[in-house]
């Protein structure tokens, strides 16, 4: 399953034509909600990932335990096919992955794209961070591939 997944990321990925030049940053923020500490606009990148920090408190008001996350592409490389792996790491308990997310359509430089993620078994009080991580879809190393973190929302 998470093999056919890697391949339709992939192949939606290089079915798209190559973008020169930048996008532009988006000019709304997302945190509406003051659902992040900190970290809003990070970016992630082949050599670090995005930190956020998550208000659980806040993150408890979310229904069933969701929350959407809101990814803007700054640089993507044709050859970098690539994933999105997002890890919480809460107070008293282990570090857990809790979304894997694929960009379809693909990924367009300056496209917010937003996701969801679940937070449902994290602790409904303290704060936790997230690291927002970009995998690469195939062997290669991804080297110039960039995302910015927009912000955490409650879903509409």
């Amino acid at each position: 399953m998470y093999r056919a997944l890697v391949l339709l990321a992939l192949a939606a990925m290089l079915a798209a034509p190559a973008r020169a030049g930048g996008g532009a940053p988006s000019e709304t923020s997302m945190d509406a909600d003051g659902l992040l500490l900190s970290g809003e606009g990070a970016s992630a990148g082949a050599e670090a990932p995005a930190e956020l920090v998550l208000d659980l408190a806040r993150a408890a008001d979310a229904p069933s335990g969701i929350l959407e996350v809101a990814l803007t592409p700054e640089r993507v490389v044709r050859s970098e096919p690539f994933l999105v792996s997002v890890t919480a790491d809460a107070a008293g308990g282990p570090t857990r992955e809790i979304a894997s997310i694929a960009f379809f359509p693909p990924p367009r430089e300056g496209e917010t794209q937003r996701f969801l993620i679940d937070v449902s078994e994290l602790p409904e009080s303290g704060k936790a961070t997230l690291s927002v991580r970009l995998v690469p879809a195939t062997d290669a190393p991804l080297t110039r591939t960039r995302l910015r973190v927009e912000g955490l929302a409650l879903p509409e």
